[in-house]
């Protein structure tokens, strides 16, 4: 669908009322929001943003130094502890709240589920001791129109065809090949959708080298009103980072560079990190949706990770999925309810996702976002470790949902395998790595999973049942399965998996779906036909005996699909000459062996088996032929019939007394 179709097919659903084409089954709990985890972000990763959500049901106002609802006083600002600084205020939401409005309710509707109302959100820019901020942190949570208040953390530091002629590197991407080594995209490559075409992708980071030579149609293409890249921030850690992504997602297959998971998927980016709000994740989510890019059916990937309680700058332990954020959770999971399926890393923090001191943030039977966390594993024939099985560095636990390869993939960027004479527009790697390279794989297989099951017909599939799919299908994970990071998507068996008849959604291959395995309502037990005459499908219940598509007779498949026009069959087709059939081929029995005659005199059929020496389409005597179609006796003079035994006698009896008659010569 092109970017205009998109935007305004999602103007009319956000602006034009609610829609269930499409729902989020198997979209768990909404979370509820613990705030002394939060609050446990360290010192030196703090941004000096505090962000608070209000509870649904309030829509504040900031009015000088007081967020009220109409006449009620939601939180006086003034009230905060001493040496704490209040430096901005606001909602945070910077837009038309309508739209937040609305992209509620069509979420809501479609997933019949509950999600957050975002505009109950606000935002603090303060500058203090960290103490007076974990204080006034405290009392924001105690009071009951507040429903979360954390601090913010800090952008966190990223793991780590122009002349001359650039060589093809795809035989190095063996990822892209099929399981148990690879996740299956050559499988794939063959049917309609192979190639991504008719899906949007969007990658949020924070930097991309936009025109590089393999990424054709990105360059231009980042989100509007997210902000301004940040200029200054090394290659490196940020647009290499970015490059290898979309590499990774939409590389062109162009004959040389790499190939995408889905090369000919619609490319967009979103940072997470401007010159005019710092790291604001959440705004990155919802401009996207704002933009009428996407829709369901279509690909959000978080390339990111925040600070947790704990977390090392030197290490990097500590690192965890941004959905910890309580903002960014909330659009997480309006998102997956509207239908776009959102992909994240599971990040390199080293950490447990179930250890308690994360609550109940990453306990999916409680607080499920429907993301697809993603984390990194060792890729086959590695120096005797394991394939499948976890990288020290990736996060783990229940919460993760699938792996990829998390070293030596080879990507765009960095400039490792090639550097192009310099230029960073032909800069390519073999060594990119971390769930950073992880994620994008589980992000490609599921939009190229969508572009197959458009492509074929079908009706985009709901973000919690590709999640499904992967994990029931996948490759199991190897090596120490006690920490989790779940299998490796089969791509091959996924998307024969989400084929499932009486589901009410019209998969690929199908061609109905009305929510039962029934056959004789208009729809077949397993949802391959409508049940019409015509549809090339021999729909027994309808007792049809062929159907060659069309409902025409006389070509070998009657009008009704009741006959296959073949004497014998117990149908009379007189499209084919056929005046009877009495279900066999047999002569003498009423119905003459090529169904053309009823055995009958008089027809105008000459039938051997009835003893007929002729007819001529009458049971008329003295016309050569009689009642009893047998033919004139020998000597029998034309216009005579010799129907009755004494005509013959009668005509010499006649002639002998002409001789005798008086005056005669």
């Amino acid at each position: 669908m092109s970017s205009l179709r998109r935007f305004l097919v999602v103007t009319a659903l956000v602006w034009g009322g609610s829609s269930t084409v499409f729902a989020a089954p198997g979209l768990g709990p909404r979370r509820v929001m613990q705030w002394e985890p939060l609050a446990a972000l360290p010192a030196h990763a703090f941004s000096g943003t505090i962000r608070i959500k209000f509870q649904d049901g309030t829509l504040p106002v900031l009015t000088g130094t007081t967020f009220h609802d109409g006449a009620r006083v939601l939180l006086d600002l003034a009230d905060r502890p001493t040496g704490l600084e209040l430096l901005a205020a606001g909602p945070w939401w910077d837009g038309d709240r309508g739209f937040l409005e609305k992209l509620r309710g069509l979420a809501m509707d479609r997933c019949r589920c509950d999600v957050a109302d975002l505009r109950t959100y606000a935002e603090l820019r303060v500058r203090g001791p960290w103490g007076a901020v974990q204080a006034w942190l405290a009392r924001l949570n105690a009071g009951k129109d507040v429903e979360v208040a954390y601090p913010v953390a800090r952008l966190m530091r990223r793991p780590a065809d122009l002349p001359p002629t650039t060589a093809s590197y795809v035989e190095g991407q063996t990822y892209l090949g099929p399981a148990p080594d690879g996740l299956g995209v050559s499988v794939l490559r063959a049917l309609p959708g192979g190639d991504g075409a008719g899906v949007e992708i969007t990658d949020m980071e924070v930097d991309w080298t936009a025109d590089h030579e393999d990424l054709d149609g990105c360059a231009g293409s980042q989100i509007p009103g997210v902000g301004t890249i940040e200029p200054n921030l090394p290659y490196q850690d940020y647009a290499a980072h970015g490059t290898a992504v979309l590499s990774m997602l939409l590389g062109r297959d162009n004959g040389f560079g790499v190939t995408g998971f889905a090369p000919a998927a619609g490319c967009h980016y979103a940072p997470e990190y401007t010159t005019e709000r710092g790291t604001d994740a959440p705004r990155a989510l919802l401009k996207t949706m704002q933009s009428g890019l996407m829709d369901a059916g279509d690909v959000f990937l978080m390339e990111s990770q925040t600070a947790g309680p704990g977390y090392n700058e030197t290490t990097g332990e500590g690192l965890i999925p941004t959905e910890w954020e309580p903002g960014v959770y909330d659009t997480v999971r309006t998102m997956v309810a509207v239908g776009v399926v959102v992909v994240a890393a599971a990040g390199n923090g080293y950490a447990n996702l179930d250890d308690p001191k994360y609550g109940t943030a990453f306990n999916r039977s409680v607080a499920d976002s429907g993301a697809i966390i993603v984390g990194a594993a060792v890729p086959p024939g590695v120096g005797g470790y394991p394939a499948r099985s976890r990288l020290d560095f990736s996060n783990y636990g229940s919460r993760v949902d699938v792996q990829g390869w998390g070293i030596y993939v080879v990507s765009a960027g960095y400039g490792d395998l090639w550097s192009g004479g310099g230029d960073i527009r032909q800069y390519y790697s073999q060594e990119f790595a971390g769930t950073s390279s992880a994620s994008p794989m589980v992000a490609g297989a599921a939009a190229l999973l969508q572009a197959v099951q458009q492509a074929g017909g079908g009706a985009p599939i709901p973000p919690t049942e590709v999640r499904d799919a992967f994990t029931r299908t996948g490759t199991a994970q190897g090596g120490n399965t006690a920490e989790h990071i779940g299998p490796q998507p089969d791509l091959a068996a996924a998307a024969d998996a989400v084929v499932v008849c009486g589901n009410t959604r019209r998969d690929r291959t199908e061609v109905c779906d009305d929510g039962n395995a029934t056959a004789g309502d208009g729809c077949s037990a397993d949802c391959r036909s409508d049940e019409k005459c015509g549809n090339r499908v021999v729909d027994a219940v309808r007792t049809e005996a062929c159907d060659d598509g069309n409902t025409v007779d006389g070509d070998g498949c009657s009008a009704d699909c009741r006959s296959n026009e073949t004497c014998g069959n117990g149908t009379v087709d007189p499209a084919v000459g056929e005046v009877c059939d009495d279900g066999n081929t047999s002569a003498g029995d009423g119905c003459a062996a090529d169904c053309r005659s009823d055995e009958t005199c008089g027809n105008g059929v000459v039938d051997d088996a009835a003893d007929e020496q002729c007819d001529d389409g009458n049971t008329d005597d003295w016309d050569g032929c009689n009642r009893k179609c047998r033919k004139l006796p020998p000597g029998v003079p034309p216009g005579c019939t010799g129907a009755t035994p004494w005509a013959p006698a009668l005509l010499v009896l006649l002639r002998a007394r002409r001789r005798r008659s008086p005056g005669r010569p």
